[in-house]
């Protein structure tokens, strides 16, 4: 038997480059925000913030109408404004990863889109028995890893690959030994049981939150 998890990816459904959706967008959105409490505290930059940035774009805007000197200050509110809303993005994809049974509501409720899941979607996690007894070949996607960090600037440097397993539903968990690597053997791992495996990324800008639960019944 095994399960497996995807995450639920985040966008923002509308692009930078069309001025009027992106307005809109960004209304929506920090309209939708402000009206739920856990998506406002969990808001980054504060809502306020983001309220202002919306208003110093569209003040930008309309000035291009008359002005036509004024277009590279509205295009450098619009890269401002962009910052932000990946920000927010960030902060909404955050409450999917905890509660991602959740994560369509959760997103729609901050005026955002889940991505739409396809028949070969990279899983961010997947385990395989391997042909000795009691022992599993892990493979993890690095792109997927890197989306859970804490948001940073610049590279992550040096980054190391956490894994860990479970053996009774996440009452306690084993450490294994970490590796540069989106790859590992994991072996001594008891027969006959469902072992949960689960990832987790660490660079210089922090550590990820560890996967969902990978679980395969080992034999």
């Amino acid at each position: 038997m095994r399960r497996t998890f995807h995450r639920p990816i985040v966008l923002l459904p509308f692009a930078k480059e069309d001025t009027q959706d992106l307005m809109d967008g960004a209304n929506l959105i920090w309209t939708k925000m402000s009206e739920d409490a856990t998506l406002s505290a969990a808001s980054d930059p504060a809502l306020p913030v983001l309220r202002t940035k919306i208003d110093d774009f569209e003040a930008a805007h309309a000035l291009t109408k008359t002005e036509k000197n004024a277009v590279p200050a509205r295009e450098a509110q619009r890269e401002s404004l962009w910052s932000s809303l990946g920000s927010e993005l960030g902060a909404v994809q955050r409450l999917c990863d905890a509660a991602p049974g959740d994560a369509g509501t959760i997103a729609a409720s901050a005026g955002m889109r889940l991505k739409a899941r396809r028949r070969d979607t990279v899983e961010l996690l997947t385990a395989q028995l391997t042909t000795t007894k009691g022992t599993v070949a892990l493979r993890a996607s690095l792109a997927l890893l890197i989306a859970m960090l804490p948001p940073g600037r610049g590279q992550g440097g040096k980054r190391t690959i956490l894994w860990r397993y479970t053996v009774n539903n996440g009452a306690s968990y084993v450490d294994v030994e970490s590796t540069p690597f989106v790859t590992r053997e994991v072996a001594g791992l008891p027969l006959g049981v469902d072992v949960g495996f689960e990832v987790a990324l660490r660079d210089r800008r922090g550590t990820s939150a560890w996967s969902q639960t990978y679980i395969l019944h080992v034999y």
